[in-house]
């Protein structure tokens, strides 16, 4: 028997600058436990495992820091404010300590989808007090 006989087929690939959300939501559509990373010329440059995602939900969700998970309504804060500003309906909130400096966090604030000229507006008046990391539209 031969590994061609054996292997999937036509499983896609991701490239290096997708999310690694995205990533999971592909592997979960697709039903596969792998998924290919290639650069921009198509060459594997690596692999995405349900492991690695695993990693990232323990990660961006806290699971690792043995905490207590507490629900809170709070006050409107300046972030807040500028996504009620743009009518932007928040799904999830996440927040790290993974590689930053002491006194940081990393946030990820996922959102419905906004019309393009919105998410514009939106986007600058964020850059315009806050350090962007990442912004992707899925």
């Amino acid at each position: 028997m031969l590994v061609e006989d054996w292997i999937s087929r036509n499983v896609g690939t991701v490239t290096e600058d997708v999310s690694m959300i995205k990533a999971g939501r592909i592997m979960r559509e697709k039903k596969i436990r792998r998924l290919p990373v290639v650069d921009a010329a198509g060459t594997v440059v690596g692999i995405i495992t349900n492991t690695d995602i695993f990693r990232l939900f323990v990660s961006i969700t806290g699971i690792d820091q043995d905490g207590i998970q507490i629900g809170l309504r709070l006050p409107t804060k300046p972030v807040l404010d500028a996504l009620r500003g743009h009518e932007a309906r928040i799904i999830s909130i996440l927040s790290s300590y993974d590689r930053v400096q002491p006194g940081q966090r990393e946030v990820s604030i996922r959102i419905q989808g906004l019309p393009e000229t919105r998410e514009r507006e939106l986007r600058a008046a964020l850059e315009a007090h806050h350090q962007v990391l990442y912004w992707t539209r899925d």
